[in-house]
């Protein structure tokens, strides 16, 4: 699973930059004016045929996402609410599916995890990025939304502000049609979404990784046998025998990562096949890594500190540590 970033991403993405699916909101540049043409899209489900706001006729909801990003996923809940409220009153909704990492690439592990995380609106994939380049997109998630008319009315990057955009969903409906009877709506006031209590996106390969303490000499591309130490908060260390790259890292012998965080819930993006043994003093789990996308480590109610201990059997690749 070694190499570049996705084949065709943009140039913010080939450069490299840190923690793109973090949620601090920025405004998206596609915001007005009439909806790009989706361009070089494959791979459509949950549709018999691909669908174009320009002509469809139905306000659209066009959703940018990664299924291995965190933040997507908690989006994702929100989209699919939206969805199944409102399908019935001349509501579509578009997921855009632009990979992070090479084995997002894949139909069939798109497919799953749109399954898992339950997307029942049409879906395509963007492995080339044409259509993120058309709107001028930059963040995971992101949505756009499009009139009747095929009109671009409105545009969000990251997550939260979902009653707002119940709000212009609603609006643009009763714009559609005036007589409809729209249901209770569904999404209440939120506070907006922050980052500040909980660790920030983790990547470990060596394009991005920025919160490792092993020594930065030894954090090279390359095989290396590092010795443990005992992370900083809000960082990791690497323990035992592995081999470092651009986007993953791969176990050999005894490799062992040291997490200190502070987060509810701690997912670490994977690939390949083997275990990962997980401790935080008082339990211990055995979670088999049986396919390619995102692990559960930790899941809670509420933000805590403390350290993980994995344990990686040899050649399972990790690329990242994902928080909430």
């Amino acid at each position: 699973m070694a190499g570049a970033i996705a084949t065709g991403a943009p140039a913010w993405l080939q450069q490299k930059l840190p923690s793109l699916s973090q949620p601090e909101v920025q405004a998206a540049s596609a915001s007005s004016g009439a909806v790009p043409e989706f361009a070089g899209l494959t791979g459509w489900f949950n549709t018999d045929t691909p669908v174009d706001p320009r002509t469809n006729g139905k306000v659209t909801l066009i959703d940018f996402w990664a299924y291995a990003c965190i933040n997507c996923q908690r989006n994702n809940v929100h989209i699919a609410k939206l969805y199944d409220t409102y399908k019935d009153y001349g509501l579509e909704v578009v997921g855009i599916h632009a990979p992070e990492y090479p084995f997002e690439r894949e139909s069939s592990n798109v497919r799953r995890a749109a399954a898992e995380q339950g997307i029942a609106y049409p879906v395509a994939q963007d492995n080339d990025f044409a259509t993120w380049r058309a709107f001028g997109n930059q963040y995971w998630p992101a949505h756009y939304l499009v009139d009747a008319q095929g009109q671009l009315r409105g545009s969000h990057a990251g997550e939260g502000d979902y009653a707002e955009t119940e709000h212009q969903i609603r609006s643009l409906l009763q714009e559609r049609d005036p007589q409809v009877r729209l249901p209770t709506p569904v999404e209440s006031t939120e506070a907006a979404v922050g980052a500040a209590d909980r660790n920030p996106e983790t990547y470990l390969g060596t394009d991005r990784a920025r919160y490792f303490d092993n020594p930065a000499a030894e954090y090279v591309d390359g095989t290396h046998s590092f010795t443990a130490v005992t992370p900083r908060q809000g960082r990791y260390a690497l323990g035992g025998e592995w081999t470092l790259a651009g986007q993953p890292i791969t176990a050999g012998r005894d490799a062992t990562v040291d997490l200190a965080y502070h987060a509810a819930w701690v997912q670490v993006v994977v690939a390949g096949r083997g275990t990962i043994t997980v401790s935080d003093g008082d339990t211990t789990q055995e979670i088999p890594v049986t396919e390619d996308g995102t692990i559960d480590l930790l899941r809670g109610d509420a933000a805590r500190e403390g350290t993980l201990h994995l344990a990686v059997t040899p050649g399972v690749e990790l690329f990242s540590f994902t928080f909430g």
